[in-house]
Formats: C-alpha cells, sequence, structure tokens
C-alpha cells in the first residue's frame, strides 16, 4: 500500500472565501441550507492535507454539519464529487452560452 504523505493546513485568505460564499449564493451546496439556517464554511474538495489548493474549483460552500460529512470523504469519494460538480457547472454554463447566443442574433 503506498504511502499518503500529508501537508500542513494553511488558513483560506479571506477575500477567497467571500469569493466562493458569493459564488455558491451563500447557499450549502450540498443539502441547500442558506446563511440565515446555519452557518457556512469554505470546503477544500480536495483535502489540503492530501495537496488539495485554494483555486476556486477545490472549493465549496458548506454548512457546518455537511462540512463535518464531507471531511469523513475519501480522496476517491472527493474526486468523483468534483467531477459531478463540474459537470454541473459546465451544463449551467452551455445554458449560458446558448442564452448569450440567441440573445446576440436578435432573437431574445
Amino acid at each position: 500500500m503506498p504511502k499518503i504523505v500529508t501537508l500542513g493546513y494553511r488558513n483560506l485568505p479571506k477575500e477567497k472565501r467571500l469569493e466562493i460564499l458569493e459564488r455558491d449564493n451563500r447557499t450549502c451546496q450540498d443539502c441547500g441550507c442558506n446563511e440565515q439556517a446555519k452557518k457556512l464554511q469554505v470546503h477544500h474538495i480536495l483535502s489540503q492535507r492530501y495537496g488539495g489548493d485554494d483555486e476556486s474549483s477545490n472549493l465549496i460552500t458548506l454548512c457546518t454539519k455537511c462540512h463535518r460529512k464531507a471531511d469523513q470523504q475519501t480522496v476517491t469519494d472527493a474526486i468523483n464529487k468534483t467531477q459531478e460538480w463540474s459537470d454541473e457547472f459546465n451544463e449551467e454554463r452551455e445554458k449560458l452560452i446558448r442564452s448569450f447566443a440567441t440573445y446576440s442574433s436578435g432573437n431574445w
């Protein structure tokens, strides 16, 4: 079995945390609760301990309960969840591109 090297934790800069909260509409991206209902946190999808970085694509807004649950996932689980979120993001992006193309052609 290969040895897993763990890295130390880094604090996420306040500006980056606010950027992710805004991007995610200040809503837990797992259970859907909002900031008024529960305390929200920014979660590293691929944990820092396994080399996860502070790029926006590796960060997601979760409530405290969902964050605890997510921290118990394996690396494979995290990679699969990242792909799932990425696919959802790409679908939304494509819808926006199609809407813009329709608008640009004057048919909107």
